[in-house]
Order: structure tokens, then sequence, then C-alpha cells
């Protein structure tokens, strides 16, 4: 992990609520939203355009381009349930 990449987390784990997960999971959970906003093009010169668009539009917009299915690409669901049942 870069230098730059330590700094960001530290500077996210103010503006993030994580309460809901254990202590010992929310450094990596903020890894993982720095690796993700990477691997969208957040951090990359000119690929934004903010011009009057809410920033829920700028998100969806820009996970549109990154995340649309080429030709030879297969869409695929996977469904998982888990149940939990106390049996008095």
């Amino acid at each position: 992990m870069s230098e730059s990449d330590k700094d960001m987390i530290c500077r996210i784990q103010g503006k993030i609520d994580l309460s809901y997960l254990p202590g010992m999971e929310r450094p990596k959970a903020i890894s993982d939203i720095v690796k993700t906003l990477k691997f969208l093009g957040f951090f990359e010169a000119g690929t934004i355009d903010m011009s009057n668009q809410s920033y829920l539009d700028v998100l969806s917009g820009v996970m549109a381009k990154r995340l649309a299915l080429k030709d030879n690409d297969r869409d695929l669901v996977i469904m998982r349930h888990i149940f939990k049942i106390r049996d008095p």
C-alpha cells in the first residue's frame, strides 16, 4: 500500500460510519473502498464531468462506463440466502 493510500485511508476514517463492523474489520473495509474508487477511475485526471449533476448521477455515470458489459462478456447473477432459525 502506498503512502498516498495510507493518507487517504486516515482521512476517510472520520467521514464514513463503519460502526456496524467489528473494530478489526474497519481498516480492511476502508482499504477496499479506496481500491474500488481507484478501479472506477475517480483518481484519474479529466474523467469525471460534474457539471449540473448530483453526486448520485456522477457515481452512476462513472459506474455505467466502467462496469459496462462488452460484447464478449456474460452477465451472471448469484443469490445467496442465509437463514437463521431458533427452535425453542
